[in-house]
């Protein structure tokens, strides 16, 4: 409680004494501010005083050369207005100029000295500056050239006694601060000496406490961290085991999804299959039944039943092969042959169709087509079949197959566009991929197409690494259309390098 006590005082001295200096320095940049302003103005005057004798010069030779001297006057008479009130602050002081009120008494005497001297200069300065035709200006330019002289020689000595005031002044601060730079000095080492050693020493005490709880301290994080880096590799660990788990679930849930995919189309089409089994057998039992009843038989009859079990044995192999093609069980089998049969045998095919539904049918080809390409016929040949047939049942449509050489590339492959047109079918956008979905029974009026066929279709052509797309508008009707890129057998002649 002493040593707090005697600190409190010391900090308190020394705050004391710094305040003495700032208020001590202060003031001796005031006053040095105030000495610089007499000077300023005594300069000033000194100035003044000479400007009057020089523009009382220019009014003599004016006048004994008989020239006007208005201007001259009014020059005078704005120099001597700018002496008096200058005189004036000088000797009275001014707070907003700077120049001190209060002065030396040796300055007070040579203010008092030289004040006859500025009446006389600024008395016949006033009489010179205003136009009497009775003046004496001879005697007046006289008066003010004598006294401006010793008016010079005695703000001069106000000048010096200024600065040597002013020196004075400073020696004086100079040694306040020294004074008081000592005394906080020898404060200063007291308070070092008598109260900080001690706690330096209980300081010292305390650090070498602080080092080894520190040591103590080193030794259980490096264990903490070892605890820790051991925590994080099982949490690694664990992280990695549970990745493989969620992929492993993801992995599930796909397979899952997929199986439920293919459950459902795997049951619509055994619903399709058992469907058509017993259609088959309905009509088989119809066309029995009726061979037996009738006597003369009727050939259109026959010819229809014969005609009702073709298709529903047709239906039952179509569903047969698409649960061989979604379930993997068919291969491709690429060997070469002629694209231009291929598009001949479908014209013999579907020609009779189209035109007992009166539909007009056209089958457009390139001449570039190459003579022989490399790949599945079979596919290719049903796949197109499937679709084309689908695009003449309707009754009185126009239906367009066309086949386009698009390119041929630098590793002999051909690049072939098909698209197959019909006139007035027409698919909404949104149902586009319905097309596919063997899941929903088809719907005649969003899907005016056998979902069978088109979904069979599109299986062989993804085995030939294609796919169905689809354009589709009311005024156009409906496209089917996929590209092929098939080797060619022989080497390309130059002009299937061309870009249609």
């Amino acid at each position: 409680m002493k040593n707090s006590h005697i600190i409190t005082l010391l900090i308190a001295t020394v705050f004391i004494l710094v305040v003495a200096m700032q208020v001590t320095i202060y003031n001796s940049l005031s006053s040095q501010m105030e000495d610089i302003s007499v000077v300023n103005y005594s300069g000033r005057q000194r100035m003044l005083s000479q400007n009057i004798a020089k523009t009382a010069q220019k009014i003599q030779i004016a006048y004994n050369e008989n020239r006007t001297f208005k201007e001259e006057r009014l020059e005078l008479k704005k120099i001597t207005d700018e002496f008096i009130e200058g005189h004036e602050k000088l000797v009275k002081g001014h707070q907003g100029t700077g120049v001190a009120v209060e002065k030396s008494v040796t300055i007070e005497r040579m203010l008092e000295e030289v004040t006859p001297m500025y009446e006389v200069l600024s008395t016949n300065a006033l009489q010179l500056a205003v136009e009497n035709k009775e003046q004496d200006i001879e005697n007046i330019f006289d008066a003010i050239v004598t006294t401006e002289a010793s008016f010079l020689i005695q703000m001069d000595a106000i000048v010096n006694q200024y600065e040597l005031e002013a020196q004075q002044k400073k020696a004086k601060l100079q040694r306040l601060i020294v004074m008081l730079g000592v005394l906080s000095f020898l404060i200063f080492i007291s308070v070092l000496f008598f109260v900080l050693r001690p706690y330096l020493r209980t300081i010292t005490n305390k650090n070498v406490e602080l080092a080894l709880n520190n040591k103590t301290l080193s030794t259980k994080y490096r264990e903490f961290d070892a605890a820790k880096i051991q925590t994080e590799t099982k949490n690694r660990q664990l992280q990695r085991k549970n990745e493989i788990y969620t992929k492993k679930a993801v992995t599930l849930e796909e397979e899952l999804i997929r199986l439920k995919e293919e459950n459902a189309i795997h049951k619509y089409l055994l619903d399709e299959h058992t469907r058509y089994q017993l259609s088959a057998l309905r009509t088989h039992r119809d066309f029995v039944s009726h061979l037996e009843n009738e006597k003369n038989h009727d050939i259109k009859a026959i010819e229809s039943l014969k005609k009702s079990l073709t298709h529903q044995h047709l239906m039952i192999d179509k569903t047969n092969e698409y649960l061989s093609l979604s379930q993997g069980k068919i291969e491709t089998n690429t060997l070469p042959f002629d694209i231009k049969k291929v598009i001949e045998e479908l014209r013999d095919l579907l020609s009779t169709k189209a035109k007992e539904n009166k539909v007009d049918f056209q089958i457009n080809s390139s001449a570039e087509l190459p003579d022989t390409i490399i790949g599945d016929e079979n596919y290719l040949g049903k796949a197109l079949f499937l679709l084309l047939d689908n695009a003449v049942k309707s009754y009185g449509e126009k239906v367009s197959f066309d086949v386009f050489l698009n390119h041929v590339n630098e590793n002999h492959q051909a690049h072939i566009d098909f698209a197959i047109s019909d006139s007035s079918r027409y698919i909404l956008e949104e149902n586009f991929d319905e097309l596919f979905n063997l899941t929903h029974p088809a719907n005649a009026e969003k899907l005016p197409y056998n979902k069978l066929d088109i979904a069979i279709a599109h299986e062989l052509l993804k085995l030939m690494g294609s796919h169905i797309r689809i354009d589709s508008s009311e005024d156009s009707g409906t496209t089917f259309y996929f590209s092929l890129t098939l080797p060619i057998e022989s080497p390309v002649a130059e002009n299937y390098y061309k870009i249609r």
